[in-house]
């Protein structure tokens, strides 16, 4: 049954119409791609013999064709692979034209799961893969192929099948050359010197020669402290800033200021850089690329409060692989990241988010770190704590939230360091931990800071707290889920989600979380082990992350999602993990706490009485008091399967 269930999910996520494609001559071909119920079908309906629409130049399918030699089955078998199994998933590739040289432009359509549920309810019979736990997960994972392969995605669910037709055949007709230019910008191939290469600031450096030093605005106050900065880098700076890039498409070039570069390319302006990583933007006026963010992952590490960093070689990839294994987690569980796509070079794909709270929030299951060195004596009190020696909180998981401060400010301004435009010029000039000896452990030009609890009543308009709270403990139990199935535990983790609480944006993988061994051993897979040992413990914690990556790469290789999980349909591995907690009679979780977790995990639910109409004991539908079809093959007890209610 499985197996002829995959096959027929895979049919109805390239399904086309059976009639003849209308072929005349060479033409253009459109690929769709997506999940069952976005419209696929229909639009290459509408495109392909909508006379008034087409002149037979653009042919539309989204299943193999033998008369046009294309194959898609190879593509849409990848939302059953991984992206962590890198040597296998990258193995396929996307032509982009066919053996007759007849131009290929691959397009992913989307559609919210509730719209799918109603437009396919009266169309088929619906199996395991029509149930909202599949089709939320393979919404997330067409849209990582997107991303993974830069794909045009249209989202479909408040378009008519015209209005579809009318974005998808624009994609040939007005937007080619962009299509063109996003094809190169999927993670498959993306990588630091592509990026390098069309970095605004970059090729601005390539053809400014001549410059007045003297215009800089704002150089930092330990800007004397060094003499071999290059002064070119830090007047593109100003001058980036002080001109922001603008389209001509009459002449098809982008304006900075007074120079003109040609806008046949990717163009990405860096537009924010922290301690981790860099935010750019593609200023080339690419209508695909618009709402993305492209981000780099830098190989640092830091620890505010023990006030010690570093670079450590090719630890973006770790944290890359391990943000890998975390949205599985999130995706087999119906929860929103930002980010579409990662891949090993540490390139992330994701959304852009504009408006971004200054807000971290933290769940806490054991009293560690912050609360444990901020509170005297708090292990020794048991009407917080549990006296059984491990730290474990008497309520249960807490949230906290804390408002991000900057790590370090000028004593003079009290200005947030890193703002400036020009920090981490000068650190990337003599050296992160060089920069941090001489000028961040200097008083005379920082002091430290660091985020600061703050309390929830004062965030009321800065976000949905309600929704953050149910989506960061959803998220800690989902995590915790897995965790138990490899004898590991999550003691504290924290995440960054937008305003509206329903998308987390931060990184989430073993930087940003305590993570222990079950076992005696309590192997720790956490920056504990760079807060505990400093410089001095990069190979520790690089040997550590990577074996927790090989870990959970081994589990998810062994538990295919449509071979495990998705069997059982109604359920989810964290609502287990939730009835333990509120069944566990050593806490003692407060009533508004265990009113959120019921929330996370639904109500109980109430009895339902379900009738199955039956003739000669087989399963029947019935229609004006006659039987008109025999069902599930006869069999009653997989008819009660086939039941969405169960």
């Amino acid at each position: 049954i499985k197996t002829n269930q995959l096959h027929d999910f895979q049919q109805r996520t390239c399904a086309t119409a059976s009639r003849a494609l209308p072929i005349m001559g060479k033409c253009e071909i459109i690929c769709l791609l997506g999940n069952t119920g976005c419209g696929k079908s229909s639009v290459c309906e509408f495109i392909n013999y909508n006379s008034n629409n087409n002149d037979n130049t653009i042919i539309a399918i989204n299943r193999s064709s033998e008369e046009l030699e294309i194959d898609l089955s190879a593509i849409n078998k990848l939302i059953f692979e991984y992206t962590f199994d890198e040597e296998n998933f990258n193995k396929i590739k996307l032509l982009d034209q066919t053996v007759k040289e007849q131009q290929i432009y691959w397009i992913v359509l989307d559609c919210e799961v509730d719209t799918i549920l109603k437009r396919i309810q009266t169309k088929f019979a619906r199996g395991l893969f029509e149930t909202r736990k599949a089709l939320s997960y393979y919404q997330q994972r067409f849209r990582h192929l997107s991303a993974h392969f830069g794909l045009p995605f249209i989202d479909t669910t408040q378009l008519t099948v015209e209005q579809v037709s009318d974005e998808v055949s624009d994609v040939v007709k007005k937007y080619s050359e962009y299509y063109r230019q996003y094809r190169r910008m999927g993670t498959q191939t993306l990588n630091y010197d592509f990026i390098q290469e069309r970095d605004v600031e970059n090729k601005l450096y390539g053809i400014l020669n001549t410059y007045d030093f003297d215009l800089i605005t704002h150089l930092p106050e330990y800007a004397n402290e060094f003499d071999d900065i290059d002064k070119r880098k830090l007047f593109i700076k100003w001058y980036v800033n002080n001109n922001l890039p603008e389209i001509d498409h009459r002449r098809n070039i982008v304006k900075i200021g007074d120079y003109e570069l040609p806008a046949v390319g990717t163009l990405l302006r860096l537009v924010t850089e922290g301690e981790s990583k860099k935010v750019y933007k593609d200023v080339s006026g690419n209508p695909y690329t618009m709402h993305l963010a492209f981000i780099v992952l830098k190989s640092t590490i830091y620890s505010h409060s023990m006030q010690v960093t570093g670079e450590i070689s090719n630890l973006s990839s770790v944290r890359a692989c391990g943000s890998q294994l975390f949205l599985e987690m999130m995706w087999r569980n119906g929860l929103n990241h930002s980010y579409r796509s990662i891949n090993c070079n540490g390139i992330i794909v994701s959304n852009f988010i504009d408006e971004i709270p200054p807000v971290e929030i933290i769940v806490k299951r054991y009293c560690e770190g912050t609360d444990k060195n901020s509170f005297y004596d708090i292990l020794e009190n048991e009407e917080i704590v549990l006296s059984n020696q491990n730290g474990e909180y008497l309520c249960g998981p807490y949230i906290r939230f804390d408002w991000r401060n900057p790590n370090h400010i000028s004593p003079t301004t009290r200005k947030c360091l890193n703002r400036n435009p020009y920090y981490y010029i000068y650190e990337e000039a003599v050296g992160k931990e060089v920069f941090f000896k001489k000028i961040l452990t200097n008083k005379q030009y920082a002091l430290p800071v660091g985020d600061k609890n703050i309390t929830e009543d004062l965030l009321t308009h800065v976000m949905n707290t309600k929704r953050v709270k149910l989506s960061v403990l959803k998220m800690f139990m989902v995590i915790q889920s897995y965790f138990s199935r490899v004898n590991l535990v999550i003691k504290d983790v924290c995440f960054m989600l937008d305003k509206k609480g329903e998308q987390f944006w931060s990184e989430v993988n073993q930087d940003c979380m305590r993570i222990t061994a079950m076992d005696n051993s309590q192997n720790k897979f956490d920056k504990d082990i760079w807060r505990a040992g400093g410089l001095t413990s990069r190979e520790q914690i690089m040997k550590k992350w990577n074996d927790f990556n090989i870990i959970f790469t081994a589990y998810f290789m062994k538990n295919k999602f449509h071979e495990t999980e998705l069997l059982n349909y109604n359920t989810y591995f964290y609502t287990q993990e939730i009835n333990q907690l509120l069944a566990n009679n050593t806490l003692k979780i407060p009533h508004n706490s265990r009113e959120l977790w019921l929330d996370v995990r639904g109500k109980n639910q109430r009895r339902v009485l379900v009738t199955m109409d039956m003739y000669n004991g087989q399963p029947v539908l019935v229609k004006s008091s006659q039987v008109c079809e025999i069902h599930s093959d006869g069999n009653y007890w997989q008819a009660i399967k086939s039941i969405g209610i169960f």
